[in-house]
């Protein structure tokens, strides 16, 4: 069977129509995948820079906590540290040493948050978190330990049942100046980790390391923590 193929100008037209509304079709099709297309990238820049927003305000929330403590606390604990003998001097009085039941809420707060910032940062933040709550629960037990030193001093004859009580706050004593011992070694150690972690936050943030507004930045051991870190940066370099 042979079949014959004309063209006529109706079926020139109608075929040019239907390639047409083909063409409309696919064109329409296309536009709608780039429109949402678009539209999923600008919900995903939209969502990296509130991610970054948000990893930004805890940094600096921290950044602030940290020095806070600083500049609070552990700057007047130090001091009062640096000069002092465990071993021969008077006791030192708990009150010159009071630190706030809950110093750290934002660190606590936002510890799930964490995760948003970079691991080198994260490390920092957790090591002088774990280094202060050591410092801290070592003050405690000074200040329980100093607290029960007080019995019988100056009184030179004691009664059978006194004589127990002197022995245990003798007890307490020495047990008091081998925390202190422990504080006076940890605080400047404690002073060169915060050193290392609000630098690194202030970079994280914008923030100028620099005092007074940020006031750990004074401190005699940033300058020797960040010449040490240029040290094994330099070394690790070559």
């Amino acid at each position: 069977m042979h079949v014959t193929w004309t063209f006529t100008g109706d079926g020139l037209l109608a075929f040019a129509g239907g390639a047409l509304a083909l063409f409309g079709v696919w064109w329409s099709n296309r536009q709608s995948v780039r429109n949402l297309q678009e539209q999923l990238d600008a919900e995903k820049r939209a969502s990296k820079e509130e991610q970054e927003r948000r990893a930004r305000a805890v940094a600096l929330a921290i950044l602030f906590e940290i020095d806070g403590f600083y500049r609070m606390h552990l700057r007047e604990t130090h001091g009062i540290l640096k000069d002092w003998n465990p071993k021969t001097d008077a006791l030192l009085s708990a009150k010159s040493m009071s630190v706030s039941s809950q110093p750290f809420p934002v660190y606590y707060g936002n510890s799930g948050s964490l995760g948003s910032l970079e691991d080198g940062l994260v490390f920092s933040i957790v090591n002088f978190y774990s280094a202060a709550a050591i410092f801290l629960e070592t003050l405690n037990d000074y200040k329980a330990e100093s607290g029960r030193t007080g019995y019988g001093a100056g009184r030179g004859v004691f009664t059978a049942d006194e004589v127990g009580r002197v022995s245990d706050a003798r007890l307490a004593e020495a047990r008091a100046r081998t925390f202190g011992e422990q504080l006076k070694k940890a605080s400047p150690r404690l002073i060169r980790i915060a050193c290392g972690a609000v630098e690194k936050l202030c970079g994280r943030t914008g923030v100028e390391f620099q005092a007074p507004a940020i006031a750990i930045a004074a401190e005699r051991a940033c300058a020797e923590e960040a010449a040490a870190e240029q040290q094994v940066n330099h070394a690790q370099t070559n």
